[in-house]
């Protein structure tokens, strides 16, 4: 056990009606990491209730857990292999966002966009592309970036109807000292995004269309692997119909997955999971192991759900 000291000190200025600013600064220290400091920087501007600027600044220490955040070193049979001790998690990161609420008759359209950076001086991830039997995990020789944009857009009808609207960019990656090029994360869509639908009638009954999409993805495959390097184009879509009573309850149903999307060959030979034939030379000629780390999406097809709620008043 080791104990850690920290102290944390902050304080807001109200510059004047449009202008707001935030300091902070955060001191850690214990015998295994020594002195860690993180400041922050926010500033606020708003110069009228229709448009909102915001900017954060700060830097990032975190101590990873190994097993119980990253599940995929639990699942499958490929051997785990840590090459050091893997030290905490350092970044400086940056984000820009904007808020403008536009009016359209006595209605507002909320319009949110934001433009993210974060530059990673280590960050622990599981090599699965040097060793297709095995998760490697070291820290990071060289530098490691997550930037992206996002923007954001709902609206409520004269009538009761509301929608939303989301898209994210994303781009992750690391560059390795000595290598020209970088290699993108696995599992991380540049493209991304969420839509809802919600109608409301007169006799409390709503209905809710939600879903997200994502785009291609990377996804770790085995040498010969006969799967797509790259996840297709995929949207996963649930709908809800909803009655409320006044005397508390709610009764609920509808359909999950209604675009019946599941990922195909997520599971590299499912009926050999303790590879006791990877040997044969006739049914495994290029010697594919039992591996999970390919699946990118849910299992479960389209599937239907009912349910009743009551709310204490």
């Amino acid at each position: 056990k080791s104990p850690i000291f920290g102290a944390f000190i902050q304080d807001q200025w109200e510059i004047n009606e449009k202008n707001t600013l935030l300091l902070g600064y955060r001191f850690d220290y214990d015998k295994i990491h020594h002195s860690v400091h993180s400041p922050r920087f926010a500033w606020k501007f708003s110069p009228n209730p229709y448009h909102t600027l915001r900017f954060n600044f700060g830097t990032g220490f975190r101590v990873v857990n190994l097993f119980t955040e990253d599940h995929a070193a639990l699942t499958g049979s490929r051997e785990v292999v840590i090459k050091s001790d893997l030290k905490p998690e350092r970044s400086i990161n940056g984000n820009l966002n904007y808020v403008w609420k536009i009016l359209v008759g006595d209605k507002l359209i909320n319009l949110d966009a934001s433009a993210f950076y974060t530059y990673f001086s280590n960050k622990i991830v599981g090599d699965f592309d040097t060793d297709p039997e095995k998760i490697i995990y070291d820290n990071l020789h060289g530098y490691g970036i997550s930037r992206g944009a996002s923007l954001n857009v709902d609206y409520n009808f004269s009538f009761p109807l509301s929608i939303n609207l989301g898209v994210t960019y994303l781009d992750v990656y690391q560059k390795f000292d000595g290598e020209n090029e970088k290699s993108q994360q696995l599992h991380a869509p540049k493209w991304s995004g969420t839509y809802s639908l919600s109608y409301k009638f007169r006799n409390n009954l709503t209905v809710d269309f939600t879903g997200q999409f994502y785009g291609p993805m990377r996804l770790p495959v085995l040498p010969n692997d006969y799967r797509a390097e790259y996840s297709p184009f995929y949207s996963l879509a649930n709908i809800q119909v909803s009655k409320s009573f006044k005397s508390g309850f709610e009764v609920y149903c509808g359909i999950k997955n209604i675009f019946n999307f599941t990922p195909k060959d997520p599971l590299m030979r499912p009926f050999d999971p303790f590879d006791k034939n990877v040997d044969d030379p006739i049914s495994n000629p290029y010697h594919y192991t039992f591996d999970t780390t390919y699946g990118y999406a849910p299992m479960q097809k389209i599937r239907g759900f009912l349910g009743i709620k009551y709310t204490l008043k």
